[in-house]
């Protein structure tokens, strides 16, 4: 398009006038079209922290020992069990080991099978047969095979409601308390004078291995013997006979 003279002034005009006004519009301090508000963010509950890989290792582990423990009481039968014939007693002039003829590991063996289930009886003999030397004369180490077998011996069931360890004196109890929970009680009783007496728990795992007549003997030594014997001192052994036999 040819533009003559008139017409390009007239156009130059114009322009320089549109300058002009928006250097206007901008002196106003015109703050142009408003920000659009953000919305602010919803702040989210802090999450509870996951537990770390150990922990649940640990939990894990608790649990199956659990039901470990279950499944092995649920399955411990000390009913069950072949005694072994007691070793034989040395006398002294025998190679000289046992003074005055007293061979622990043969004296302890009877008392073992009269008080002990089948099964402990089995395992405590076992012990006593293993003894030679000088240790098959030894009370002590024959005392040892008897109180090791009781402790691996099948636990009758958990502790009575109120004997747990920590329970508070007075709390509820059990409505019928069994023939083993009095006995218990009773060595308690007795060990009470005694400290550091003897707990529930502790008369509870040694007389659950033992026969009726092994537990009575044991509430006998406790009542006259909690002082100088003990639980460990008392374990099968036998009443003392009264003065003159009668």
């Amino acid at each position: 398009m040819k533009l003559d003279k008139s017409t390009f002034l007239l156009l130059t005009g114009a322009l320089a006038a549109l300058a002009a006004g928006c250097e206007r519009h901008s002196d106003r301090g015109d703050p142009g079209p408003a920000p659009r508000a953000e919305a602010p963010l919803a702040s989210a509950a802090p999450a509870a922290p996951a537990p770390s890989s150990s922990q649940q290792i640990a939990g894990e582990k608790a649990l199956r020992a659990n039901e470990e423990a279950d499944r092995v009481r649920a399955a411990c039968n000390d009913d069950v069990g072949t005694v072994e014939e007691c070793p034989a007693a040395i006398g002294p002039t025998d190679e000289g080991l046992c003074a005055g003829g007293n061979h622990a590991a043969s004296r302890r063996c009877a008392d073992f099978k009269t008080a002990f289930k089948p099964r402990v009886a089995q395992s405590a003999v076992a012990c006593l047969r293993g003894l030679k030397g000088a240790a098959a004369c030894d009370p002590n180490r024959a005392n040892l095979c008897g109180h090791q077998a009781l402790m691996l011996a099948c636990e009758e069931g958990p502790l009575p409601i109120g004997r747990e360890p920590g329970a508070k004196p007075g709390a509820r109890t059990e409505e019928a308390p069994s023939t083993l929970t009095t006995q218990c009680d009773a060595i308690v009783a007795s060990g009470a004078a005694t400290p550091p007496g003897v707990s529930f728990a502790d008369c509870h795992r040694t007389l659950s291995g033992m026969t009726a007549s092994g537990r009575a003997n044991m509430v006998l030594c406790m009542k006259d013997h909690a002082g100088d014997k003990g639980l460990y001192g008392c374990e099968a052994t036998a009443p003392t006979p009264p003065v003159g036999g009668g």
